[in-house]
């Protein structure tokens, strides 16, 4: 099934994925779109919900990729995972605009680890921490959508890169379950009981 999916969704090309219900202004929807325009046998999916959502819709049919760019509103979690399962790179393109974007751990993050899916990361703190100590992607300081796809083009067809993101992913994926996060918790709560 889930290769079935594939092809339907990929059509034997790669796949980016960007996903959360917080698709909003300078968290890198915008570039990720246009990015789009110098990348070949590669579609990019965005899924969720979000304040730019209209303006990518616009960008897409401004710069015709509507081949290439598609848009999926909120679904279901479990459905959402099926995407995330089968995408080659997973984008977190947050701009340090604001504190929340530099400090925060977005929930795609774990997502992608969880479904072993490599991430291409932009240069906030917590984020670029997590991908560079555990080797399960790249981390870029560019926003510019022409470097974005010259990064995305060097990594993304490179099979033995994304084989060791993989292998690494499988081991992340091992220590940030929600297990082993009830566990800190229970320490933390008892501590201040």
């Amino acid at each position: 099934q889930n290769q079935d999916l594939s092809k339907k969704i990929k059509e034997n090309k790669k796949m980016l994925i960007l996903q959360g219900s917080g698709i909003n202004k300078d968290r890198g929807a915008e570039e990720a779109v246009l990015m789009m325009q110098y990348l070949e046998n590669i579609v990019l999916y965005i899924i969720g919900s979000g304040d730019i959502i209209p303006e990518l819709k616009n960008l897409i049919y401004k710069f015709q990729l509507d081949k290439k760019v598609f848009i999926l509103d909120k679904m279901p979690y479990e459905s959402l995972l099926e995407y995330t399962k089968i995408a080659d790179l997973g984008l977190s393109l947050d701009k340090g605009t604001n504190l929340n974007y530099e400090y925060s751990l977005p929930n795609k993050i774990f997502d992608y680890i969880q479904c072993l899916t490599p991430i291409l990361a932009s240069n906030r703190e917590i984020v670029s921490q997590l991908v560079i100590q555990n080797n399960i992607g790249t981390v870029v300081k560019t926003d510019n959508p022409k470097e974005l796809a010259k990064v995305v083009n060097e990594i993304i067809f490179d099979e033995n890169l994304n084989e060791l993101w993989r292998k690494n992913l499988k081991k992340t994926a091992d220590i940030y379950t929600w297990k082993k996060e009830t566990e800190v918790l229970k320490l933390i709560f008892n501590n201040l009981a």
